[in-house]
């Protein structure tokens, strides 16, 4: 009897998988203990291991950050067939000091 040998990228994939799996779980039991109705959970609890787990990786992992996201904002679109702004006077042939970039 042994505990036999895998290699780096096997216990990657493995530590992977486990990683996933603690995370759903522990995604179900958030939206288990948020339902409305009362009632005992239907997802048994994380183990001691688990919860450790959850402590390395953190549980923003689960619950997601409470920060609004900026995005990029109003962007202006480009004609697909135009070259952008700032590489025009390159493509031109007008490498000068004096070529404007884009604003």
């Amino acid at each position: 009897m042994g505990f036999g040998f895998r290699s780096v990228e096997k216990w990657k994939m493995a530590v992977g998988r486990w990683k996933s799996k603690v995370k759903a779980k522990a995604a179900q039991l958030r939206v288990e203990s948020h339902k409305t109705g009362g009632g005992c959970l239907n997802v048994a609890p994380l183990t001691d291991t688990e919860e450790r787990l959850m402590k390395l990786i953190g549980w923003k992992s689960v619950t997601g950050s409470s920060n609004a996201e900026l995005g990029l904002g109003s962007i202006r679109p480009i004609a697909a067939h135009q070259p952008l702004p700032e590489l025009k006077p390159f493509i031109e042939g007008n490498t000068s000091k004096t070529a404007t970039p884009y604003p």
